[in-house]
């Protein structure tokens, strides 16, 4: 019947959730990753139980640690080149998951997720939900669920587009009053302290209200000559 198929679906998903989890922590080596990834269906499941794990118990032994980190950074990345999901929910997963393992662990492992590229894959997660399809119920999980000053100083940040997607945001849904203030507050306030994001924001809007209330002082140093088109639309609440 239709509720022991469904009973023994999520009985063999807890089972391949706690073996690839195992594997992972025990003998990552042996996981044979790469052909994990390369099944859409297996990498989804093994991917909402590791994260689902790591979110619950962040703490990885500093002993082995190295391919633990290695594995999971080979596990996530696919997530990024994978074709857009309805809704930016496993990035923000994996965000918090990656967030937690840094905040719980001692600075041995802090320093693997560097050098394993494992907090440059939370910053392209990041990027890379700002280009999925807009809704209005994703954009207020993207600005509840990713803290913006991780990449405020990052090239790789403007170079993806992630300013103009911001704004984009900003612009697409005007009757959102609250959205349009987070999403002003954190262009205003934390990725515009940086002038380099300031330049590139200024250039792409239209708007020069917008312009004269954002960045007051940058237009009387003449940081926003040579402004260009984009981003219009005077439907700001700032």
């Amino acid at each position: 019947g239709g509720r022991l198929g469904r009973e023994a679906a999520r009985c063999a998903k807890d089972i391949v959730g706690r073996l690839v989890v195992g594997g992972l922590l025990g003998d990552a080596k042996a996981l044979r990753m790469k052909e994990l990834c390369d099944h859409v269906g297996m990498h989804s499941l093994a991917t909402d139980q590791v994260l689902s794990h790591f979110d619950r118990d962040p703490l990885i032994h500093p002993t082995g640690s190295v391919q633990v980190l290695r594995s999971l950074v080979q596990l996530l990345e696919p997530l990024i080149d994978a074709s857009p999901a309805d809704s930016p929910s496993v990035y923000l997963q994996a965000v918090r998951a990656i967030n937690r393992i840094a905040n719980q662990n001692s600075d041995t492992v802090r320093s693997f997720m560097k050098e394993a590229g494992m907090l440059e894959l939370r910053d392209g997660l990041l990027i890379h939900s700002l280009k999925l399809p807009l809704t209005l119920d994703g954009a207020f999980s993207i600005m509840q669920g990713f803290s913006f000053e991780w990449v405020a100083e990052k090239t790789a940040f403007r170079e993806a587009n992630g300013l103009a997607h911001l704004l984009h945001m900003f612009h697409a849904f005007p009757e959102q009053y609250d959205l349009q203030i987070g999403v002003g507050c954190v262009l205003k306030n934390v990725l515009c302290v940086a002038d380099d994001n300031r330049r590139a924001v200024m250039k792409v809007v239209e708007d020069n209200e917008i312009s004269r209330n954002w960045f007051p002082h940058a237009q009387a140093a003449g940081l926003g000559e040579g402004g260009g088109g984009g981003v219009g639309g005077r439907n700001s609440h700032l």
